[in-house]
């Protein structure tokens, strides 16, 4: 028979792995949620870009600024376009998601936000 410390011991280890389970679980349910956020981020900034192909001209400061804040989001792009294909193509794409995807679809879309936030700063500058 096994001693109560012991059982105690196998208990609380129990619980802490059953507590991980629960929020890789959440991680899961909230996916399509994250995924969706970068896709409405994606959509905004769209419309921030569409705005830019009306404009008629703009200083070679600004659009020097604009050229460096358009390459960041190419890459941004990029990056998140990788991160949704690694994400299909994983082997077991929820666990992937839970310890992987999570944090970098969070860090894409503030960075497209930042990003759409500046050609927005630019559009307003160059209006002036």
């Amino acid at each position: 028979m096994a001693d109560p410390f012991s059982i105690a011991t196998v208990l609380v280890g129990l619980l802490g792995s059953l507590v991980k389970l629960n929020d890789v679980r959440g991680d899961f349910f909230e996916a399509k949620t994250e995924i969706d956020s970068l896709f409405r981020e994606v959509d905004s900034l769209l419309k921030v870009l569409t705005q830019l192909q009306n404009l008629k001209r703009m200083p070679d400061s600004l659009s020097r600024e604009l050229f460096e804040v358009l390459q960041d989001c190419n890459h941004t792009a990029r990056k998140a376009d990788i991160l949704l294909l690694r994400s299909s193509l994983s082997q077991l794409p929820s666990l992937y998601w839970a310890y992987t995807g999570k944090k970098e679809v969070l860090t894409l879309c503030r960075q497209l936000e930042a990003q759409k936030a500046m050609i927005g700063i630019i559009l307003n500058l160059s209006s002036l």
